[in-house]
């Protein structure tokens, strides 16, 4: 059986030296966005969807290099490498990324109406959690 030791608010432990484990309670979102205040509405992660088959990484980079200095640029494709209809673009500022939503969000592409939204965090995998939900 382990041993649990106390530490303090930096993580050392009260004996031997040993690391140790700190478990917060849970938070809201609510709750971290009023802690954070305007930082958390502060995105540079930028999710666009619905804009077809034909579209590859340096089209998109084109589309969204407008808006400011773009990190990465991604289309996600199927393993034929046809485009799954949806990608990602990192910018290096939050405000180029939310001046990209603002003027792309509902556009027009290819006939379709393009959602353009707040991405993921950057730690984002790509993966879905066993739960069905976006893993971030």
């Amino acid at each position: 059986m382990e041993r649990v030791q106390q530490c303090d608010a930096g993580g050392v432990c009260s004996g031997e030296g040993q690391d140790c484990r700190f478990v917060g309670r849970f938070k809201s979102r609510k709750e971290r966005e009023a802690e954070l205040g305007a930082k958390a509405k502060e995105f540079t992660n930028v999710y666009i969807k619905n804009f077809g088959e034909d579209m590859d990484d340096d089209r998109l980079k084109e589309l969204f290099d407008k808006y400011g200095k773009t990190l990465s640029v991604k289309v996600m494709t199927d393993p034929t490498g046809k485009s799954r209809g949806f990608g990602f673009v990192s910018y290096e500022k939050h405000e180029d990324a939310n001046k990209a939503v603002e003027e792309m969000n509902g556009t027009e592409l290819n006939g379709k109406a393009v959602f353009v939204g707040r991405g993921p965090r950057s730690g984002w995998n790509g993966r879905r959690s066993s739960r069905g939900s976006l893993s971030s």
